[in-house]
């Protein structure tokens, strides 16, 4: 009688999802199987909680769509009993976890083979789940009547035991999810640390690219999309009384991180963003490592952009992002740490002047793109360097904007290899546009435009003065860039005013980075000197006065009267400057000290 019942509710949506099977998997708590109670071909069968892919949507609470054809490798990391059983051949596979009101998974709709297309799509999963609800009713109709107790409750961890090698000996699932782990040995170095310790850390990501499967730990780049959403994953790393490590994952409720794929280009996995992130005093250069900073600037991408609303390939993301970090050299000063700062200022002013609301998602990602990659390839030295040394940028370019042509170039190259490829799916038309706000925002970094860029910005507040004199709304200033015109200069001056972010953060990293960038210079200067060539007096920092005069000059005479009127525009940035004049007194305090201290020398 279940089954009939069953087959009513289902049959009907076989022509509209297009499956060769769609089968309904009960979950027995007691003994953490699965109770096929509804299939054409494999009704009756029993398959531990701990086993394929329904398995892994019974550990998540999260649907999960598979493409089989789109890996080689793709055999080994599903649990293949039935189709060896009942001679099938599985192509692809929607695994659809039902929740009961206290949020326990109770049964699993799975539909196999997709016959029209590879994969399973969102509409085949808004239409099962749609049946869901009766589905529910006709079960406690049929006897289940404890559906709703929280009797399904279970303790659905994934544990790992390691010996103190870091070798896996014994697992209790056969696809254990590591996201965005990239080899054995990164497992190996990052869980170490943890040895002495009971730690627990917590990371969201997707359902992504990484696993572990028997006994080894592998990267194998697999199809696994993620439908509804990110999941929140608890590691515990601890040591048992025979000395070998358990590594325990635990999965915590998902639905309220919305639909975005958040966190999925997050490597290592036991990084956790800082807590101070979204602040102006944030310190990326107590960030060294290139993978922290790689996470903190895919952090920054998962919290800014919409994947889903953009179509974003969230692996080609992180391919892209990874191709580009490893493009920024070690550098005193032009370096991925200078990357991560931008791309971090750059969005703590988006988020201030709430600029989403006037610009287009397209050009909300080119912004954040932009910042990333602004400096990429950079030799640490000036346009003025190239040209005067006629090197084959500078040739390649007719001497104009020489570095910030190489760096645009560079990354709109990176991003047209197919692996990094993220746009590749959205229409034409949004690409290139993509592209074109990507070279203007970099173009815009060339010093040699940058009082150009001022003199624009000061007229907007002619335009913040006429808008309110219209309107009551103050605190509206983002809506006087209204046409197309006015949205590209705002993508520009906000990358151009992060890259000259330096100067309005509290002293002791303006200091710092200002030591940063002198060093640089001073490196050049030699360079020139050594080849004859035009030294620039103010890249000559011989002791702390040249550096104290050096900053207070450009800190005045450049980057002041840019946030001067960018605050003038949006006056809620106003701290901005303000924190100018601050610097200028601390610059002045260490410049007496130095006059001081030499005149007792002499």
């Amino acid at each position: 009688m279940l089954y009939n019942e069953l087959n009513n509710l289902l049959e009907p949506v076989y022509s509209d999802v297009k499956a060769d099977r769609i089968s309904v998997f009960t979950v027995n708590p007691k003994d953490h199987i699965f109770n096929c109670i509804y299939s054409q071909d494999i009704l009756g069968e029993k398959i531990s909680c701990n086993q394929g892919i329904l398995g892994l949507s019974f550990l998540t609470g999260n649907s999960i769509s598979i493409c089989v054809n789109s890996c080689s490798n793709f055999k080994g990391c599903y649990y293949n009993f039935i189709d060896t059983k009942y001679s099938y051949c599985t192509k692809s596979i929607l695994s659809i976890p039902i929740k009961n009101n206290l949020g326990n998974v109770v049964y699993i709709i799975q539909a196999i083979n997709k016959l029209d297309e590879d994969c399973f799509n969102n509409h085949d999963e808004s239409l099962l789940l749609s049946l869901s609800s009766k589905i529910t009713e006709t079960l406690i109709s049929n006897g289940y009547n404890d559906i709703n107790s929280n009797d399904y409750n279970i303790d659905n961890c994934l544990d790992i035991t390691l010996d103190i090698s870091g070798n896996v000996l014994t697992s209790n699932f056969s696809l254990l999810i590591f996201f965005g782990l990239q080899n054995y040995e990164k497992f190996n170095y990052h869980y170490s640390s943890f040895l002495n310790s009971e730690v627990s850390i917590e990371l969201l990501s997707d359902i992504n690219d990484f696993f572990v499967n028997g006994n080894n730990i592998v990267k194998e780049l697999i199809q696994v999309k993620t439908i509804s959403g990110p999941v929140l994953m608890n590691y515990h790393i601890y040591k048992n009384d025979n000395n070998q490590i358990i590594v325990s994952l635990k999965p915590s409720k998902w639905d309220n991180f919305g639909n975005h794929s958040k966190y999925a280009l997050l490597s290592p996995p036991f990084f956790k963003p800082p807590s101070d992130l979204y602040t102006w005093e944030f310190d990326v250069t107590l960030y060294a490592d290139p993978d922290e900073l790689h996470n903190i600037i895919g952090t920054i991408c998962c919290d800014m952009l919409n994947f889903n609303t953009l179509g974003i390939n969230s692996a080609k993301l992180g391919s892209f992002l990874r191709d580009v970090a490893a493009l920024y050299h070690s550098n005193p000063f032009h370096n991925l740490q200078h990357s991560a700062c931008v791309t971090h200022f750059v969005a703590m002013l988006m988020r201030t002047i709430k600029c989403d609301s006037v610009l287009s998602i397209y050009q909300y990602l080119s912004i954040i793109i932009s910042a990333i990659g602004h400096d990429i390839d950079h030799p640490a030295n000036t346009n003025a360097f190239e040209v005067n040394t006629k090197s084959p940028l500078a040739l390649l370019y007719n001497n104009q904007a020489v570095l910030e042509n190489h760096h645009s170039n560079q990354l709109l190259l990176i991003l047209s290899l197919e692996r990094n490829n993220f746009i590749g799916t959205l229409a034409v038309e949004h690409q290139i546009d993509i592209r074109k706000t990507i070279n203007s925002c970099i173009l815009a970094t060339d010093m040699s435009v940058h009082f150009q860029l001022v003199d624009k910005c000061k007229t907007y507040i002619d335009k913040r003065n006429d808008y309110l004199s219209s309107h009551d709304d103050r605190d509206t200033s983002i809506n006087i860039f209204n046409d197309v015109s006015d949205k590209l200069f705002l993508c520009q001056i906000l990358v151009h005013a992060a890259d000259l972010s330096n100067p309005v953060r509290p002293f002791h990293m303006t200091k710092k980075w200002a030591e940063r960038v002198s060093e640089e210079f001073n490196e050049q200067v030699k360079l020139e000197t050594e080849l004859g060539l035009p030294i620039l007096p103010h890249m000559i920092t011989k002791n702390d006065l040249d550096l104290c005069k050096n900053e207070t000059g450009f800190a005045t005479f450049v980057v002041l009267p840019m946030w001067s009127s960018i605050s003038g525009v949006f006056p809620i940035l106003e701290h901005l400057p303000q924190q100018i004049e601050k610097n200028k007194l601390e610059w002045k305090k260490i410049q007496d000290n130095f006059v001081d201290n030499t005149q007792v020398d002499k």
